[in-house]
């Protein structure tokens, strides 16, 4: 079972943001400390920490050209669903440097990041010992994914959020933060495959929210990551799986 809630992945996420511009790739390497190998929970749970600190407002997307950092154009919404779409097509799961996207942390975020120096980053031992193992295959394996477990379970109608917490905990890792990560980067992939839509229930029935996808990700994306608490305001969000 996970232990106790805790934000290691969300801290060294940061840390590592306020350090430097930190890509697709450093983003991978934060969530193999979940303990998981699986490359499809990996690439989900990178997912869950690029929507929380894009959402929260504690890094931006863009690319790097000539030595600096530049945003992508468009809302944070549209630049956040871009960049998982992005990852969700990419051809395999092995992410190298400078693919897909660089974070830059806000002012906000790199106080954040600053603050666990010492204390998030992992030393060397550390490091090799969390990351170590197998390499990523080449190419995507067509074995069902925990995405298809929550499909099944939401094909009689609406359900609530916190069905993809009950099937992330069923994914392999070592923590509760590492549940709501992956959870979260679940609700991102099907997101981007325009899979499901996100709303409330009201008076018995789903009431999808009015607003665009990408602004439906980002507003989910806000709180999702509260101690004791269910993701995205007590479990209030509902979602409705279109194919």
């Amino acid at each position: 079972m996970p232990s106790e809630f805790d934000t290691a992945l969300v801290d060294e996420t940061l840390a590592e943001a306020a350090d430097d511009w930190l890509d697709a790739a450093g983003v991978l390497s934060v969530a193999l400390g979940s303990g998981s190998r699986d490359p499809q929970v990996l690439r989900d749970l990178s997912l869950g920490l690029l929507v929380h600190v894009v959402a929260n407002g504690l890094a931006v997307i863009g690319e790097i050209g000539s030595g600096r950092h530049v945003p992508w154009p468009g809302t944070s919404a549209e630049t956040l669903l871009r960049a998982v779409r992005d990852w969700v097509q990419f051809p395999t799961p092995r992410v190298n440097i400078s693919d897909l996207f660089w974070l830059e942390a806000t002012p906000e975020g790199e106080a954040i990041g600053r603050s666990l120096w010492g204390r998030a980053e992992l030393s060397d031992e550390e490091d090799l010992a969390e990351t170590s193992g197998p390499p990523l295959p080449d190419h995507w394996s067509t074995a069902p994914t925990l995405r298809d477990e929550v499909i099944r379970r939401a094909a009689q109608g609406p359900r609530p959020v916190q069905e993809f917490v009950r099937v992330a905990a069923e994914g392999g890792v070592d923590t509760h933060e590492a549940v709501q990560v992956l959870a979260l980067g679940m609700v991102a992939h099907l997101v981007a495959l325009e899979s499901l839509v996100l709303g409330d229930q009201r008076d018995g029935r789903f009431v999808p929210w009015a607003c665009t996808p990408a602004e439906a990700l980002l507003r989910v994306g806000r709180g999702w990551l509260s101690p004791g608490e269910d993701p995205s305001g007590a479990g209030a969000v509902w979602f409705l799986v279109t194919a």
